[in-house]
């Protein structure tokens, strides 16, 4: 009996262990300011380039929950509710998205390069919340057929880390 019982606790255990806890880890997440925020909702807003230039400027914002992207009338993206949200605008020579880009040291965007911020516990109705620049770092993309793996690793202007990952469909807005 001693032994049966032993065994019984012995694959239960086992089998708990072995079980992955699928509620606590997200594939999609933003790290910053010491937190972490899982990330819900990805959008692409393809904006068009200058006139005197031949670029594409792509923005990039992914979302936590409590914020919903949506397009208004005219196509544009609208945000409500308040939560997390990372931007990035990027510049391509065509309406799709690079495989890199690095942190433009200006205040505009160049081929292959990217200006971004992000919103802490914002609240798009009253406009409150910690918002921050991005000032160094790098975005990956890896496109398959509509699903995007979108990767980045920056700093803001105090030198903290903000970090993340994207997999999944874009919402596309133009």
């Amino acid at each position: 009996m001693k032994i049966n019982l032993t065994l019984l606790i012995s694959f239960t255990i086992l089998f708990t262990a072995c079980e992955k806890d699928t509620d606590s880890e997200s594939k999609n997440y933003l790290n910053a300011s010491g937190e972490m925020y899982e990330i819900v909702q990805g959008a692409l807003d393809i904006v068009g380039g200058a006139s005197n230039y031949d670029d594409t400027i792509l923005e990039l914002r992914f979302v936590s929950s409590g914020i919903d992207i949506t397009r208004n009338e005219s196509g544009k993206q609208t945000f409500s509710g308040s939560g997390a949200m990372i931007y990035f605008s990027t510049s391509s020579l065509t309406s799709e998205l690079m495989s890199f880009y690095s942190c433009s040291k200006t205040e505009h965007v160049s081929i292959g390069t990217f200006i971004g911020s992000y919103s802490l516990d914002y609240d798009f109705e009253t406009e409150t919340g910690v918002v921050e620049k991005i000032t160094d770092g790098s975005i990956t993309v890896v496109k398959g057929g509509n699903e995007y793996e979108i990767t980045f690793n920056c700093t803001n202007d105090k030198g903290e880390n903000v970090s993340g990952v994207f997999s999944g469909e874009l919402k596309h807005f133009n």
